[in-house]
């Protein structure tokens, strides 16, 4: 009776380790998706956004969908962001595509972004 109790006992720990471990990670992943966001963003303001940089009669500004949007949930949303390309299985930022984006500006590579 008492082996049967400690197997039951042994289990639901084993059950709430597995639970918090899971927590743990999804908690690292949002703080890696809001680093990502908020890299974006200061990218976003070191640019002037200019519709007369581009000639390109289909230009718009993409980046002008860039917003906090507040609060980790809404700004780890940053791989819906126009020109913004995501990894579909780890959810990171591996990619932007601001052609015809209405930038304009200089990339300082001395910036800590890179």
């Amino acid at each position: 009776m008492r082996s049967s109790w400690f197997n039951l006992l042994s289990v639901r720990c084993i059950v709430l380790l597995l639970l918090s471990a899971t927590q743990v990670v999804s908690f690292m992943q949002t703080l890696a998706h809001f680093t990502e966001c908020s890299a974006l963003l200061q990218f976003k303001d070191s640019f002037l956004i200019d519709s007369s940089a581009s000639k390109d009669t289909y230009a718009y500004p993409k980046v002008a969908s860039w917003t906090p949007g507040g609060g980790h949930q809404k700004q780890s949303k940053c791989c819906l962001w126009d020109g913004v390309e995501c990894d579909e299985e780890s959810g990171h930022v591996i990619g932007l595509e601001l052609s015809i984006g209405c930038l304009y500006g200089f990339i300082n590579s001395t910036r800590s972004l890179f």
